[in-house]
């Protein structure tokens, strides 16, 4: 029997200094943890005004489980887009560059659609089993964040920014087209992103299960709170329904 195909994407922005170090990391866990799956790691460059692209290029030449692809637009929902939308894989996941969720809930993840049959997987911060580590600001932006969406778009699941999720093929081809990134800021991180997916998935009826995870802020995080919350609020606004 053939192993489900799995593109495991990571979204980078002036990663330079850490890629390598977490591609390397991944690998090392792949090859010990995801025999039951075929996998690949793509990297997608978001617009780096460092190296990170050519030096994962370089790197990584001859090893035909890493690629790397450059956006030109900054935001991880552009990355995602463009290789979740253009794969062919049964299952694409994607990961931050840091690392922040904890590698030992891949297999976990990627079960819950090949084995459970759910089309989505998030890995979520807010469950009772998870295990965080963040400062009191953004746990109590989290806190805030997940309240607004219950209230204003009707949601079931309480995580929607982990940088940890997986989704099937037909889970994709099923939302993407629903999605229109000419709707993002313009010079925005399209942080909203996973929100707009996972609504739009909820609305179309397919199944999304979460994955409590053990979880580690990165304080060198590009992420803005104030320019985040505004686009997170613009959206929701945009998707009240």
């Amino acid at each position: 029997m053939n192993k489900p195909t799995v593109d495991i994407l990571i979204p980078t922005y002036n990663e330079s200094e850490q890629i390598i170090e977490s591609i390397n990391t991944l690998l090392r866990f792949c090859e010990k943890k995801l025999q039951n799956y075929d996998y690949k790691i793509i990297v997608g460059d978001n617009a780096s005004t460092d190296d990170t692209y050519n030096l994962v290029r370089e790197a990584f030449a001859n090893n035909s489980l890493v690629s790397a692809e450059h956006i030109e637009e900054k935001g991880r929902g552009r990355a995602i887009m463009k290789i979740w939308g253009d794969s062919k894989a049964d299952i694409c996941a994607y990961m931050d560059a840091d690392l922040s969720t904890d590698l030992k809930h891949l297999p976990q993840l990627l079960d819950s659609i090949s084995v459970d049959k759910n089309d989505i997987a998030i890995g979520s911060r807010h469950l009772n089993d998870s295990d965080v580590k963040r400062g009191f600001k953004r746990r109590f932006v989290g806190y805030v964040h997940v309240v607004l969406m219950k209230v204003i778009l009707g949601v079931s699941f309480s995580d929607t920014y982990c940088g940890f999720k997986a989704a099937s093929r037909s889970a994709i081809d099923t939302v993407f087209p629903s999605i229109y990134p000419n709707n993002w800021p313009v010079n925005g991180n399209a942080w909203f992103w996973d929100t707009e997916f996972l609504v739009l998935a909820q609305r179309k009826g397919l199944k999304i299960s979460e994955i409590p995870v053990k979880w580690i802020d990165d304080p060198t995080t590009t992420a803005k709170l104030l320019r985040d919350a505004i686009e997170s609020l613009s959206g929701m606004w945009r998707l009240r329904g």
